[in-house]
């Protein structure tokens, strides 16, 4: 009765895992066709804040905290080893380092 539809399902793209961060921010990983794709959101009204730059390859770690700006998330591919990226949402303008 009293759900709302934040953001709607995919037709195409399977979620695999959501996670709020810094207060106000869902943090959401799709599977979209054969990579993953990290989008961040406003968690008031579902809105599409950023899309977080990404190879072809796979999401295999993730860390942060609800009350916390910073979030952690390790990358890994056929080319490409296990990296662990940083993105600080206080600075939205930066990219994943």
């Amino acid at each position: 009765e009293n759900w709302t539809t934040l953001i709607a399902e995919d037709t195409k793209d399977v979620l695999e895992w959501a996670s709020c961060v810094n207060n106000d921010t869902l943090v959401l990983c799709y599977l979209h066709d054969v990579k993953n794709v990290l989008y961040l959101h406003r968690l008031a009204d579902g809105s599409l804040i950023k899309e977080l730059p990404l190879d072809i390859g796979s999401i295999v770690g993730f860390s942060g905290k609800k009350k916390q700006t910073e979030i952690f998330y390790q990358f890994t591919s056929f080319l490409t080893p296990g990296v662990i990226f940083h993105y600080d949402l206080a600075f939205q303008d930066s990219a994943p380092k």
